[in-house]
Order: C-alpha cells, then sequence, then structure tokens
C-alpha cells in the first residue's frame, strides 16, 4: 500500500473514479503512447477511444534486460494484431530528434512506424508541434479528473497496476512540475526515475488527442460586462 502521502503531481486521482474495467475493441482504432526512457522499463501505453470517452486498456513495461523498443514492439504486435483500423502513435516530441547511432533520417518514431508497417499495420503520428508544459498539462489532466472538464471521460483498467502506481506515488516539485526521484536497482545498480514515466505516456496521449479542449482550458473566454446605454450587455473576450 501507499504509505507516502501529500504532495502528489496529480492530486486529483482517485482509483475509485478512473480505475475501471474495460476491453480491447478490435474493431476500434488503437492509440499508443511512448515514453523513450529505458529505466526501469521503456513504457509504451495502449488506449481506445470515442468522442470524448477514452479509456487505457494496457501497459507494456518490459525490464531488463528486454527493455528495447525491439522488444516492446514484439510484444505489442503479439497481443494485438494487425486490423483494417489505424494505430496512432503519440510521444515525447523531442524524440524526433536526430541520433549518432542511428542511420541518417532515423529517429525514435521513424523505427516505431517501420516496424509496425512492415507488420500489416496502418500507423499515423500524432505529435503536439511543441511538447506542453508539465505543469499546464498536470493541471488539465487534473481538471480532467476532478471535473471531467469539458465533458471529458477517462479512465484506466485495473490491470495496468504499473500506471496506477505512477499516479499514486509521483511528486509534485516547488516548481509544479513532476518530481523524478532518483533510486538504484538492485541488481543492475543502475540509477533512474522509480515513477513518473507511464504518466508521461498519458500526458502525451491526453494533451494531443483532446487538443481542442487542452487549448480551451490553456486559453479561457472571459465573461465582462461593461455599460452600452443604460443597459449591461456580456461579452467574450480572449485573453
Amino acid at each position: 500500500g501507499k504509505i507516502n502521502r501529500g504532495g502528489e503531481f496529480y492530486k486529483e486521482f482517485k482509483a475509485e473514479n478512473q480505475v475501471k474495467e474495460n476491453y480491447y475493441n478490435p474493431n476500434m482504432p488503437l492509440h499508443i503512447s511512448f515514453d523513450e526512457n529505458v529505466n526501469p522499463y521503456l513504457s509504451l501505453s495502449i488506449y481506445q477511444a470515442s468522442g470524448l470517452e477514452s479509456w487505457k486498456v494496457d501497459e507494456i513495461c518490459l525490464e531488463h534486460p528486454q527493455n528495447t523498443l525491439n522488444h516492446t514492439l514484439k510484444t505489442f504486435r503479439k497481443k494485438y494484431r494487425p486490423t483494417k483500423n489505424t494505430v496512432f502513435v503519440y510521444g515525447d516530441r523531442t524524440s524526433l530528434k536526430a541520433d549518432t547511432k542511428l542511420q541518417k533520417g532515423q529517429n525514435f518514431f521513424t523505427i516505431i512506424e517501420d516496424d509496425l508497417k512492415r507488420a500489416g499495420y496502418v500507423t499515423k503520428k500524432r505529435l503536439p508541434n511543441r511538447n506542453p508544459s508539465v505543469a499546464s498539462r498536470g493541471n488539465f489532466i487534473n481538471e480532467i479528473f476532478r471535473s471531467g472538464i469539458y465533458g471529458i471521460d477517462y479512465t484506466i483498467s485495473p490491470k495496468c497496476t504499473k500506471t496506477i502506481s505512477d499516479y499514486d506515488n509521483v511528486k509534485e516539485a516547488s516548481d509544479g512540475t513532476k518530481a523524478k526521484i532518483r533510486t538504484k536497482h538492485p541488481i543492475t545498480k543502475v540509477s533512474y526515475e522509480k515513477y513518473g514515466h507511464l504518466t508521461d505516456t498519458d500526458d502525451y496521449f491526453i494533451c494531443e488527442y483532446y487538443k481542442d479542449e487542452y487549448q480551451k482550458y490553456l486559453n479561457p473566454v472571459k465573461k465582462k460586462s461593461y455599460e452600452t446605454e443604460g443597459s449591461l450587455e456580456e461579452i467574450g473576450i480572449n485573453y
């Protein structure tokens, strides 16, 4: 159980509200979101969605020595066979960067797309023009959990145990970001951030899938009243 309470980044997360049984529907598209960190695992989250409703159906978190993109994609292919539906790919936009270890023109996302296309999947990247700030996306998701803002309904399968643990345990830093506290693996002795990776994949998916609602949240319409010929009129003013 959770011992250290207080200071949570996702302060509005409540398992009794956000964790619900759901099922993978092969007749609907898949949405998959990655976090490129490999320790303690490479994080892959799997979702389905319809309108303002979305649900997390699975997580793939392979630990050493299988914490590679190749093993992660292989596991995904075994669990979710290709269909005629599109697989939408989400993640950290900075993973588009060039890598000297890869061939020219390759990056984290081109490897994912090439692998899935060779296996028969129809894929489409969904990445933001720039990554949303950690503090603002956290506030947005907390508001989804608190009030279902704009009618958004996001839930998580109870089998996503590492994701649920992430929501329960990742803390908020003094600047409003996630406090990525480091620890050391007892066997490999590798130092890593214990919490925050799976919730990062959720952040990427939620802020991009609900990007219209997220922009509305960032740029609300402020109501201002003023007199016009002895009467009051309300108009919407963007700020």
